[in-house]
This record gives structure tokens, sequence and C-alpha cells, in this order.
């Protein structure tokens, strides 16, 4: 059985020079982030849209208290919003100030939802200024390397002229590899950024449309109005 440095990473990781062991950290915690976001997001995926129809039954019967415990028993940002949203309806709703009539009710709830909104986007945006300094850094690490590489192979070059080209060579492997070391850590990483990105763009999408669900269930309640999906579900 061959020894630790027989594996053909760890050779090109020893021929890389000093360099590869910042682009091996940069790796580290490119894939840590990666994993931890990815459990992060497929924790916070709910069905948006049976949620919201049991929301918008229970609220428009009148039973707000019920409508907290559905969130409560969801997990996610959207679950998490919506009960923000219920509570302050619910405080202005036993609220007997000018403030709390019905027309200002619905903004104030709105902005209650915005502001619910914003920490929990900046949640599931944790780390991802990570993600994307790192696609950024890597390559510029490895060129670095690339320079104090060929560095190496011209001094290398002056010290003993054409008769010992290996000693050259070594500096240009050295090049090559960092070059390739950190264009490798920041492709994929670029994908990790790319993908949660578009993962938030999707929760942006569907907050929005259930911020507007519980606005209308709110204003059918005031009206004594329910949803042609909560009859059929009596």
């Amino acid at each position: 059985m061959g020894s630790f440095k027989d594996f053909i990473l760890v050779q090109y990781f020893l021929k890389g020079g000093i360099m590869m062991i910042p682009l091996l950290i940069l790796s580290i915690i490119s894939l840590a982030i990666f994993i931890e976001r990815l459990i992060a997001f497929i924790r916070a995926r709910i069905d948006t849209q049976e949620f919201m129809l049991m929301i918008r039954e229970v609220i428009e019967g009148g039973n707000l208290d019920e409508a907290i415990e559905i969130c409560d028993m969801h997990r996610g940002p959207i679950a998490a919003i919506i009960r923000q949203g219920i509570i302050r309806y619910d405080q202005l709703k036993r609220s007997s100030t000018i403030k709390a009539r019905a027309v200002n009710k619905r903004d104030m709830v709105e902005k209650t939802l915005e502001n619910a909104a914003t920490q929990e986007l900046s949640y599931l945006e944790r780390g991802l200024v990570w993600l994307a300094t790192i696609t950024n850094l890597a390559p510029i690490l490895g060129f670095l390397g690339t320079v104090t590489g060929m560095i190496k192979a011209f001094e290398a070059l002056a010290k003993s002229g054409l008769g010992d080209p290996t000693i050259v060579a070594r500096g240009i492997s050295e090049a090559l590899i960092t070059t390739a070391s950190g264009l490798l850590i920041a492709s994929p990483t670029i994908i990790f950024y790319n993908y949660f990105i578009n993962k938030i763009d999707n929760f942006v999408l569907e907050i929005e449309d259930s911020a507007v669900d519980l606005l209308d269930a709110f204003d059918n309640l005031e009206q004594g109005i329910k949803t042609v999906a909560s009859e059929d579900a009596e």
C-alpha cells in the first residue's frame, strides 16, 4: 500500500508550492458553505400553495390563533413571514385606535410583512458573499502562484543556464498547477452561488404571492367574505 504522498492529488498539491495552501482553504470553505446552505434551503422548502390554502381558510373563518398554530407547525421563511403578518393583524384588530381602521390596517400589516421578509431573506443569503468572494479570489491566487512559479523558473534558469532543464520545469509546473487549481475551485463555486441565487429568487416570488394571499384573506375577513376554495372545503 502506497504512502500518503503517492496519491496524485497530494503530489500536485506538493508541487504547486506555497499558494496551494490558501487555495486548499478556499476549497474547503466553499464546500462547507455549499453543504450548509443546501441543508438550510431544503429545510426551508414547504408546499406554499397548500400552506396558504389552509391559512386563508382558517383566517377567513375568523380563527387567527389556529392560523398562527399552523405557521408554527411549518418551518421556513414563508411560514415565519406569514406568522408575523397574522400576529400584527391580530394586534391591530384588537386595537381601538384610529390608526387601526381598515385602510391603515392593511398598510401596517404589509409593512410588517416587508420587514419580516427582509430578515428572512438575509438569513437565506447568509454565506453567499463568501461564495462570491471565493469565485473571484481563487483565480487571482492561482495566477499569483503562476507568477511565483515563473519567477522560480527564471531564477533557476539564471543560476544553472540550460544545463539542467528539470529545475526550470519544476517552476513552470508549479505555475501551471496553481493556475489550474484556482480555476477548478472557482468553477464549481460560481455554480453553487448562481444555484442559491436562483433559489432565493424563487423564494422571493413565493413570498410576494403569499403576502398578497394573506392580505386578501384579511380583506375578506373584514368584509365577511369566504373564498370559493374555503366554501368548497366546508
